[in-house]
């Protein structure tokens, strides 16, 4: 019998392929103004549908859970955040190796970014009926409610004492 150890993901590998390509293509190959329309038609998709999911989260959530959930939902946060921060460094490292310097300040928003959980709450509200999917609900949308207002809190305060742009 011969088994293998699955160190990375394929999947995970092709997103993050695309997306660094997609980056560079967007900084080499394109005008400033196709530049500037991409980028804003984008964050307006990304609005909408984070809005939609939120929307319909806030409808299914009942929040009598999550306070009851809210120790599980603090950890779960700092979790999450500590993971975003160990996993985030290495990268950046990765991509200095390739020529991409980033400075250490946009290291620091970029562990601090990102945490949204607009695919979380997709994939919650996507579980089939069972006993616990309204606890499962209530704890996501605690999470990313947690996320956005406590992160986002922190981000704001960090870019503005620091100077970044």
């Amino acid at each position: 019998m011969k088994f293998s150890i699955q160190v990375v993901s394929g999947l995970v590998a092709v997103a993050i392929a695309g997306l660094y390509m997609g980056n560079r293509t967007m900084r080499i190959a394109m005008s400033e103004q196709t530049r500037e329309t991409m980028a804003t038609f984008w964050e307006i998709v990304t609005f909408v549908a984070t809005s939609f999911a939120f929307l319909l989260l806030s409808l299914k959530a009942d929040f009598r859970l999550m306070v009851t959930f809210s120790p599980f939902i603090i950890g779960a946060c700092v979790v999450m955040f500590l993971s975003r921060a160990i996993s985030v460094y290495p990268i950046v490292g990765l991509t200095s190796l390739m020529g991409e310097k980033i400075p250490g300040s946009w290291m620091k928003v970029l562990a601090m970014a990102g945490m949204r959980g607009a695919v979380s709450v997709a994939l919650a509200l996507s579980l089939p009926e069972s006993p616990f999917k309204e606890e499962i609900v209530a704890m996501t949308f605690g999470v990313a409610l947690v996320s956005l207002v406590v992160q986002g809190e922190f981000l704001r305060a960090y870019l503005k004492r620091s100077g970044v742009s």
